[in-house]
């Protein structure tokens, strides 16, 4: 392996270590709403489930809310889509109650 080669591969190793050892960030609701917003703005849902561009579309929105200052935000493509379904979840858990 050349020297570039491994640099290259080192900082990406090193961006996800730091993102995996670092404490978990803690949600709160005011970034369930900054989420919420910024899937209303990139729209992820218009493109075909597990698509190059749907995939485009969540690291978009994790980039975005990483470059937030108010509430600050260490997120991965995973980490909000995953934070998405849990709150859908509850949204529909709390409906089917309400209607029960």
């Amino acid at each position: 392996m050349s020297a570039v080669g491994n640099n290259t591969s080192d900082s990406t190793e090193t961006r996800d270590d730091v993102m995996r050892t670092k404490a978990p960030m803690e949600w709160t609701e005011k970034h369930d709403v900054l989420l919420c917003k910024e899937i209303l703005r990139e729209e992820p849902y218009k493109y075909k489930k597990s698509s190059v561009n749907r995939g485009k579309a969540w690291s978009t929105i994790a980039d975005t809310l990483n470059y937030s200052q108010d509430p600050t935000f260490k997120v991965t493509q995973r980490s909000v889509r995953d934070r998405f379904t849990l709150i859908q979840e509850k949204y529909k858990s709390r409906n089917n109650k309400a209607t029960h």
